[in-house]
């Protein structure tokens, strides 16, 4: 069958909101405290450590993209795959840690980066575009998979709900992985020296870069994993309203994506990472301010928050992209996405304790306000301290 770019944007979409499957922790957190009589601190562990997994395949998969794809492709599925079957088997809360955080995480990050790559290949114009739709379908999943794991947890248990996930990743993975198993028109091959370049190449401005993205994640992945369990425990707010919220939350995420990758094509990647850490500043305000008050302030502060780790998911790729040369994308985006693991260790550890020890929201909302405020003043002195223009 012949090559198409529009089958591989589609079924790349297809497959990314799949994988997103995997924020769908939050929902699954309230039933696992119950199940398995653990507190909010233990209960944040397997999203953590599949966040921590997830970073840790991309920076596998970026160091051997380029010669060993296919079978990054298959080995990744089979993690999927397996992390969903395990995880509706085991009865205690130990192995799910490592069946849904470490091989459904796993999986994850190998089949993650794969789609991002090769539109670095296949695509010479609105790279930041496409790659933003690619990403749309990994932040929309939750519009899809949240109504449908209330559902089946409403009728099911946990682990048989894990089960059924698991059949639906199958059948989804045989429709969607055909065009990253195929040769692609301008793949480059490795070549020894260039292998060199990319296990040795360091620079000031690719560790400052990464701590930007730790502080700039650490928003969206805490509040990511809580929206649910802050809304229902903490706030009492109607459980349908929660579940409705967090698929329009998760649209926001989807939806920044290609919005943001189309402006980063257009303005350049400075002035669009200074409107979204405003944005960001703006919706800690309002969550400390409301405190769960006011349940349509919770919706558009947390909304904003899920947005807002969508504008930095599509940012990642086209920093690298921008800054440093072609050859090194692959390696350079897989070591920079461990900052998203950081993130989520930082992010999760930190909110779980606060929740078991003040049951109280406020200081998670200080937090990710003393972390943008941070990285305002970090990314001001990365553009004027290695000189990148805040315009194209």
């Amino acid at each position: 069958m012949k090559f198409s770019r529009f089958s591989f944007l589609i079924q790349s979409i297809l497959l990314m909101l799949l994988l997103g499957s995997v924020y769908a922790w939050g929902v699954f957190r309230v039933e696992a405290e119950i199940t398995y009589q653990i507190s909010a601190s233990l209960s944040g562990l397997p999203y953590m450590v599949s966040l921590v997994s997830y970073a840790g395949g991309m920076l596998i998969a970026g160091q051997y993209m380029s010669k060993y794809r296919k079978q990054i492709v298959f080995l990744g599925v089979l993690l999927f795959v397996t992390g969903f079957w395990l995880s509706s088997i085991v009865d205690q809360f130990t192995w799910l840690i490592l069946t849904y955080g470490v091989f459904l995480g796993g999986g994850v990050g190998l089949l993650y980066g794969v789609p991002i790559y090769l539109v670095q290949r296949l695509f010479d114009k609105r790279i930041g575009l496409y790659s933003g739709l690619i990403l749309m379908g990994f932040g929309l999943s939750n519009t899809i998979m949240t109504p449908i794991i209330v559902t089946l947890l409403s009728q099911q248990t946990m682990q048989e709900t894990m089960r059924i996930l698991g059949w639906i990743s199958l059948g989804v993975f045989l429709l969607s992985l055909w065009p990253l198993l195929q040769s692609v028109p301008n793949e480059p091959k490795t070549k020894q020296t260039e292998t060199k370049d990319i296990l040795t190449y360091d620079h000031p401005s690719f560790r400052s870069l990464y701590v930007v993205y730790v502080l700039s994640l650490l928003s969206g992945l805490t509040i990511v994993g809580l929206s649910y369990p802050i809304g229902i425990t903490n706030y009492q707010f109607d459980a349908t309203f929660v579940t409705i919220s967090i698929s329009i939350f998760s649209l926001l995420n989807g939806l920044s994506r290609p919005f943001f990758g189309g402006l980063v094509d257009r303005f350049g990647f400075f002035k669009v990472a200074f409107v979204s850490l405003f944005s960001l500043i703006l919706s800690g305000l309002i969550s400390l301010l409301n405190a769960g008050v006011n349940p349509t302030l919770y919706a558009i502060s947390f909304g904003a928050f899920w947005f807002g780790l969508g504008n930095w998911m599509a940012l990642m790729p086209l920093s690298i992209k921008t800054m440093f040369p072609k050859a090194l994308f692959a390696s350079l985006y897989g070591k920079l996405f461990t900052a998203y693991g950081l993130a989520a260790i930082l992010g999760t550890v930190f909110s779980g304790a606060i929740l078991d020890l003040m049951n109280s929201t406020w200081p998670i909302y200080l937090m990710i306000l003393i972390a943008n405020f941070t990285n305002l003043f970090l990314v001001l002195w990365l553009k004027n301290r290695f000189h990148f223009r805040i315009f194209k």
